[in-house]
């Protein structure tokens, strides 16, 4: 069996010794008689993080192991969310539909509230409290030696041992032997009996679960922090408001920030204190007695269980937890079908995440395709007629330009949390390797830890990379972004990669050369230098254009006219001259004509480049700089994008600023993403300068 790399694209008999989660597949079913392409399954992890799950007709070696930071956790608040999203956008269909669909945690509003189970803990503690602080005992009879003086009850069989056992005689007298040790019945009170171990194994599985809730809902309050901190006008005065508006309003009509963050506070703020009354039962007589209760998960229920008052509480409070806290106990097979749907979650959230990009950054298919075209593995959409959107069937997505085949960039999901290895070098050097040379720009959305915050792994595109003498980006390019439902930022992060891509090579393409220049035209269009179109032309420009044209189809058919009209009376030589004239006129209808083609193309071109990336406002500032760079600023909102000519490393560089200011600089390693988030392409210096575009195939930050 072969194993397709999702990175690469290509086909391996075997598999390397450590994988990632979600990047290797093999093919489940072949291709049918219609040519349908097959679908796909990842190798998933088993029971353990690095255990690898295959179905017995795929042979995996046993020394084939995950990289840390597989999810296999049963439970996780992250996987949840994922399992959850992905149930939703398989009801989604049109495009329209995808955008209204939310990337956050779904309802999380009713996700902060307090748990069933934390309210059965409150009912029942009393009796758990009891129970460790006096438990039932067994009286438990032993035989030991003990010295004479000691012993209050002797054993039954204490004559026989003495009499074989002159060690343990003190002397012998007239009536007998004076013993020193004799065997003696001592009773012992024993602690570890099932029901006692029930009550620690109990006490100890509180503690986890009310800390696994407390996490939880600390990622579901940072989640809602953000998007209110958006919100609040006060703490945005230093960022850029176009990307906290966006943000905050990915909130939507779904819960309301400043509810659920009060929620969220009160909830926390419970738990931990029956965290606080719960774990203090650690240091109960009982819970020091018992150090370490195993019982198995299912619950005998013994004359003590049924009988005691209090211990009937602690037989109720764990039937509780197995009823509403425990996860079901997975098999082999509901296990992999589980990290299946977790694959194909994943990659339907990244899709939503691009979906929401593209339409973020206007983007967007004809209004007949929003609500007639599907969006499912294997679709193939036209954005604004330039660009394609695929969303292939091995779940990768690639966006390229409608007319070529070449790839501009190619997003590739990985559910696999990169921050949580610990050895960043060997799990990120395979990655690296594996597009080493592929023509197109690969970005990989690895799932964000819950738990580990960029753990030397960028978070972002930092620096993009440049492109070379035909337009394309460098070999080999590749980076890290970290995404994950409870991120809000994840669409901007994504959509400043989108950006680069896309706009940066239609401003490179400046200024828009117009290779049928037309020597009527020559002085009349000042748009136009050097046989280049290097501003949006006014209308009086295109009316010169279309008058000139109407002009000389208007002298081509009068002398037409003239010529059919003066055939028998006119002198040969007349007719000659005539006949001259007309095909000069007609050579300068065609040569209009295809100066007016490619004029109409060049000025869409730069009035597109004219159009605010921000706000979308028409008809900015444009002005025309050496070395074949330009200028615009919006009237409507003050951002600015031009391109700048480095003198050093003698190229253009594209720039982009959402406000007008000059400087920006702070020691922050992820600033851009903080203050522009998609609003910007090359990094701004001090001075009103970029930085240039990166020339090697990766670098770890900005």
């Amino acid at each position: 069996m072969s194993f397709v790399d999702r990175l690469s694209g290509k086909s391996e008999n075997e598999l390397p010794k450590q994988l990632h989660f979600s990047r290797w597949l093999f093919r489940s079913s072949d291709e049918d008689e219609s040519g349908v392409g097959s679908e796909y399954e990842a190798i998933v992890p088993g029971f353990i993080a690095d255990q690898v799950l295959a179905p017995p007709s795929v042979d995996i070696p046993y020394q084939t192991r995950f990289f840390a930071g597989a999810f296999s956790k049963k439970g996780s608040s992250i996987i949840g969310a994922l399992l959850q999203i992905g149930q939703l956008l398989q009801r989604k269909r049109g495009w329209q539909d995808w955008i209204d669909t939310i990337p956050l945690v779904p309802e999380l509003d009713k996700k902060v509230k307090l748990h069933k189970f934390a309210r059965c803990i409150d009912r029942e503690f009393k009796h758990l409290a009891a129970v460790c602080r006096s438990p039932r005992t067994h009286i438990q009879v032993e035989t030991e030696r003990d010295l004479a003086s000691r012993v209050r009850r002797i054993s039954p069989k204490a004559s026989v041992w003495l009499a074989s056992h002159t060690e343990d005689w003190e002397h012998r007298n007239l009536s007998g032997v004076q013993p020193r040790q004799v065997l003696a019945e001592i009773r012992k009170e024993k602690w570890d009996i099932y029901e006692n171990r029930v009550t620690v194994q109990l006490v100890d599985n509180l503690i986890v679960w009310l800390q696994d809730q407390i996490a939880a809902v600390r990622h579901y309050k940072k989640t809602i922090q953000t998007i209110e901190k958006y919100g609040n006008p006060e703490e945005t005065n230093f960022l850029n408001h176009w990307r906290a508006k966006r943000i905050y309003s990915l909130r939507g009509e779904a819960w309301d920030p400043k509810h659920s963050l009060q929620e969220a506070n009160n909830t926390s703020v419970q738990l931990k204190e029956r965290l606080r009354r719960v774990s203090g039962l650690k240091n109960s007589y009982l819970c020091r007695k018992i150090l370490n209760a195993h019982v198995p998960y299912g619950l005998q229920m013994t004359n003590l269980l049924r009988s005691d008052e209090h211990y009937r509480g602690v037989a109720r409070l764990w039937q509780e937890r197995t009823r509403l806290a425990t996860p079901p106990v997975l098999r082999s097979d509901e296990l992999y079908m589980r990290n299946q749907d977790l694959y194909h979650s994943f990659n339907a959230w990244c899709m939503l995440v691009v979906v929401r990009a593209c339409s973020q950054l206007k983007l967007n298919p004809e209004e007949t395709a929003r609500r007639e075209f599907n969006i499912q593995p294997g679709c193939d959409i036209l954005l604004n007629g330039k660009y394609r959107l695929a969303w292939e069937q091995d779940g990768t997505i690639t966006i390229a330009f409608a007319n070529q085949s070449d790839i501009l960039m190619r997003l590739v999901p990985l559910a696999h949390a990169l921050e949580a290895t610990q050895e960043p070098g060997k799990c990120l050097t395979p990655l690296i390797k594996s597009v080493d040379g592929e023509p197109h720009w690969t970005v990989i959305l690895h799932l964000a830890s819950p738990s580990n915050h960029q753990n030397e792994i960028p978070a972002s595109i930092g620096n993009p990379p440049a492109f070379d003498k035909s337009g394309r980006i460098i070999a080999g390019a590749i980076d890290f972004i970290r995404v994950s439902p409870f991120l809000p930022e994840s669409v901007e992060l994504v959509a400043r990669a989108i950006r680069w891509a896309t706009l940066a090579p239609q401003m490179l393409e400046y200024p828009f050369p117009i290779s049928n220049s037309q020597e009527l035209l020559q002085g009349q269009l000042s748009c136009i230098e050097d046989g280049r179109v290097v501003r949006p032309p006014c209308s009086d420009e295109v009316g010169k254009v279309s008058r000139c044209l109407r002009e000389a189809r208007s002298r081509l058919d009068l002398r037409r006219q003239k010529l059919q009209s003066m055939r028998s009376k006119s002198s040969k030589g007349q007719r000659s001259n005539l006949r001259n004239q007309i095909r000069k006129d007609e050579k300068d209808v065609e040569q209009l004509q295809n100066f007016k083609s490619e004029f109409n193309i060049a000025q869409k071109n730069i009035e597109h480049l004219a159009l605010c990336p921000v706000c979308g406002e028409e008809g900015a500032t444009f002005k025309s700089w050496d070395q074949d760079c330009f200028r615009a600023s919006c009237r409507k909102c003050g951002a600015r994008w031009e391109l700048q000519y480095d003198p050093k490393a003698m190229e253009r560089i594209p720039g982009f600023l959402p406000l007008p200011i000059a400087d920006w600089s702070t020691e922050s390693s992820t600033w851009v993403d903080d203050i522009f988030g998609c609003d910007i392409l090359a990094i701004p210096m001090r001075g009103g300068k970029f930085r240039g575009p990166r020339k090697i195939p990766f670098e770890s930050g900005p």
